[in-house]
C-alpha cells in the first residue's frame, strides 16, 4: 500500500512538473499579446488626441480671417465703391475656404449627431445652406422682398438670430451664405451703389413716416455689418467648446475607445468625398439626379472648385500630419498604401488647379474628378454611392 502511494505521488509530481513549462510558455505569451494590444492601444490613444487638436488649431485660424471680413465690410459700408466690394468678397472667399479646411472635424456633426449635435448647431449657424435668397433682399422680379427691405423687423442681433430658421431650414438670415447673398446678389453681381445710404429722404418718404434708416441700403449694409459681428461671435463660441478641456465634445469625443475615434476620421473623410461628388457641377449630365441635386455649396459667391480644393487641402493635411514616434492617419488607415494614397490626392489637386485655370468643368475634367474621387475612397476603406441616391433624413445643410 505504501509503495503504491509512493508511485502514485511520484507519477503525479512527473507530470505536474511536465505541464508547467507549457503553462508558463501560455501564460507568457498571453501576456505579450495583452501587453502588444495595450501599446497600440496607447499609439492610438496618442494619435486621436493629437488629431483633434490639430484641427481645434486649424480652427481657430478661421476666426482672425472672420475679423478682417468684418473690418473689410465696415471699409466698405464707409465707402461703398467697387474697390471695396471686391475686397470684401475677395475676403469672404479667404475665410469661407479656411473653416472649409477644418471640414474634417466639422462633418462629425452629420456623421454622428447624437455625439456632437454641438457642433451640429453651430455650423447651422455659421454655413447653412442652401438659402432662400428672397427671405434676405429683393430677388428676380421681387424687389421689395426680403428683410432688407421689410422695417418691421429691426436689425439687431436678438431679432436677426430669431429670424433664422423663422419658418423652414432655408430661411438663412445668418452665416457665410447670408452674407454672400448680400455681397454678391443673384447674378454675383450686386453692385456697390447697393451699399451707399441715401443722405436725406425724398418728400413721400418723408410722408410715409420714414427715417433714414428705414431705407434698403442703410439696412443692407447695416444687416452685412451685423452679420459678420454674429459669424465671429459664432465661430468664437465653437472653438471655445471645441478647444476646452472640460467641454462637453471634448468629453464626448473621448468617452470613444482609440480605435473608434481614428474610425471617425476615417468615416469624416468618406463624408466629405460623398459630398464632393454630390456637387451639381460633378454630376452626368444626363443624371436623373441632377434634377434633385441641390444648388452649389457657393451659390452666389462661386469658385466652387476653389472651395472644394480647401477642403482637400484640409483632408490630406489631416492624413498626412505625423509627430515624431506616432504614425500618421493615413498609415493607420491604409497600411503600405499610404504613399499610393498621397499620389492619389496629389492627382485630385492637380486635375482640380487644372480645371480652376481653365474656369470650365468640361465632360472629359469631369469623368476624371469623379473616377479620382472615388479611387480614393476605395484606398480609404468606403464605396461612394452615385449622387442622389442617399435615404431619406441622410441630408446635411451645413456641409459641403
Amino acid at each position: 500500500m505504501t509503495l503504491r502511494l509512493t508511485l502514485l505521488s511520484l507519477a503525479m509530481v512527473l507530470f505536474l512538473s511536465g505541464c508547467e513549462p507549457r503553462n508558463q510558455e501560455a501564460t507568457l505569451e498571453s501576456g505579450a499579446q495583452s501587453s502588444s494590444a495595450d501599446a497600440d492601444d496607447l499609439k492610438l490613444d496618442e494619435l486621436s488626441r493629437q488629431l483633434w487638436q490639430h484641427q481645434t488649431d486649424s480652427f481657430a485660424v478661421v476666426i482672425g480671417e472672420a475679423e478682417r471680413l468684418s473690418q473689410r465690410i465696415a471699409e466698405l459700408n464707409a465707402t461703398p465703391d467697387d474697390e471695396q466690394l471686391q475686397a470684401a468678397r475677395q475676403q469672404w472667399h479667404q475665410t469661407h475656404n479656411q473653416l472649409l479646411r477644418s471640414s474634417s472635424l466639422i462633418s462629425f456633426g452629420a456623421i454622428n449627431p447624437g455625439l456632437f449635435q454641438q457642433i451640429k448647431a453651430a455650423m447651422e449657424l455659421i454655413d447653412s445652406h442652401p438659402i432662400q435668397p428672397g427671405y434676405l433682399d429683393y430677388f428676380d422680379v421681387y424687389q421689395h422682398s426680403g428683410i432688407v427691405n421689410d422695417i418691421a423687423v429691426p436689425i439687431t442681433a436678438d431679432a436677426i438670430r430669431k429670424q433664422h430658421g423663422f419658418s423652414d431650414g432655408s430661411d438663412v438670415s445668418l452665416g457665410f451664405h447670408a452674407m454672400a447673398y448680400l455681397l454678391w446678389g443673384e447674378q454675383g453681381s450686386r453692385p456697390a451703389s447697393d451699399f451707399l445710404a441715401p443722405q436725406k429722404l425724398e418728400r413721400e418718404q418723408q410722408l410715409n413716416g420714414l427715417k433714414l434708416v428705414d431705407l434698403p441700403n442703410h439696412r443692407r449694409a447695416t444687416l452685412l455689418q451685423l452679420q459678420a459681428t454674429l459669424l465671429v461671435d459664432d465661430l468664437k463660441s465653437l472653438h471655445y467648446r471645441l478647444s476646452h478641456q472640460a467641454s462637453a465634445l471634448n468629453g464626448a469625443y473621448l468617452s470613444l475607445m482609440p480605435r473608434s475615434r481614428i474610425q471617425l476620421w476615417q468615416q469624416s473623410s468618406l463624408h466629405l468625398l460623398q459630398k464632393i461628388l454630390a456637387q451639381p457641377f460633378l454630376l452626368p449630365e444626363d443624371s436623373e439626379s441632377l434634377e434633385r441635386a441641390d444648388p452649389p455649396h457657393n451659390q452666389f459667391s462661386g469658385q466652387e472648385l476653389e472651395a472644394i480644393r480647401a477642403v482637400i487641402h484640409g483632408m490630406t493635411d489631416l492624413l498626412f500630419a505625423k509627430e515624431p514616434e506616432t504614425p500618421s492617419l493615413a498609415q493607420q488607415l491604409v497600411r503600405e498604401d499610404t504613399p499610393a494614397l498621397r499620389r492619389d490626392f496629389g492627382k485630385f489637386v492637380a486635375l482640380l488647379d487644372k480645371m480652376i485655370l481653365e474656369q470650365a468643368v468640361l465632360q472629359d475634367n469631369r469623368a476624371n474628378l469623379r473616377q479620382t474621387i472615388e479611387a480614393l475612397a476605395q484606398r480609404l476603406g468606403g464605396n461612394l454611392a452615385l449622387a442622389g441616391q442617399a435615404q431619406p433624413g441622410q441630408h446635411d445643410r451645413s456641409q459641403p
